[in-house]
């Protein structure tokens, strides 16, 4: 059954960005003519010539560029390849920059979370959850947040990492604005499924963890945790629950 949740998402690649901790100027790492070249490619491959834009970006000499304009490179060869369905060789080059790449964090968080796609495509699960478990999230821009972690849903799911399923749901759920919108998710269920097999300490950890940016799917698995607690007798202990439901909600009204 689990096979079947793996074509929920689709996943894209996109070239590394800024994000809040740091503007990433990129002329720190790469000079401006090989950024312009690459810009020129980029278009290319925009435009769906993808072969001529894998062949213009495999004319560019190592030795006329820095390692880390080397590692730029190679993601970029990487991720045309991925769009052309040559995942070995995808992977191949996702490698080779991974290796190249030292300063600029953003970019090798990207390949990082290039080489997770590559191994959940080849159905290498638990090495492609090692590259996710490796990510600095701060270093990913929210498109590529958005792929991180409806990745580790899919790939956790297969794995039966309940945690990790269900963090993943509540950053894709975010954005629901009502309990009637949980309730309707299509993933409820087996948000609620992965929840419950959490050990409760762990629960209680995620929902106040995660409370500030996802509050209403916070707030719906508390109310069910409260139940739960209820009718197994421990209604002190789901009055807890209750109050700090009262208590978060007087202060997010």
């Amino acid at each position: 059954m689990r096979a079947v949740y793996n074509l929920i998402f689709l996943f894209t690649f996109v070239a590394c960005s800024a994000l809040d901790i740091k503007i990433l100027n990129e002329k720190d790492y790469y000079s401006e003519a090989f950024l312009k070249k690459l810009e020129s490619i980029q278009i290319i491959y925009r435009d769906g010539d993808k072969q001529l834009a894998l062949k213009k970006l495999n004319e560019i000499p190592d030795e006329k560029i820095t390692k880390q304009e080397q590692g730029k490179k190679y993601n970029l060869i990487g991720v045309m390849y991925f769009s052309l369905g040559n995942i070995e060789k995808a992977t191949e080059h996702f490698q080779l920059a991974e290796r190249l790449v030292k300063e600029d964090l953003f970019l090798l968080n990207n390949i990082h979370l290039n080489l997770a796609s590559t191994h959940f495509k080849v159905n290498k699960y638990p090495k492609a959850f090692e590259y996710l478990q490796g990510i600095d999230l701060r270093y990913l821009k929210e498109k590529e947040k958005d792929n991180y972690y409806k990745l580790s849903f899919t790939i956790g799911n297969e794995l039966e990492k309940h945690e990790v399923v269900v963090e993943s749901l509540i950053y894709l759920m975010k954005d629901l604005k009502s309990l009637k919108q949980v309730e309707d998710y299509k993933s409820k269920a087996i948000l609620l499924d992965n929840y419950k097999k959490m050990g409760e300490s762990a629960r209680v950890y995620m929902l106040e963890k995660k409370f500030e940016a996802s509050p209403m799917v916070c707030a719906y698995l508390a109310k069910k945790e409260a139940m739960s607690r209820f009718y197994q007798g421990q209604h002190s202990r789901a009055q807890d629950v209750v109050d700090w439901l009262e208590k978060n909600y007087s202060t997010n009204d």
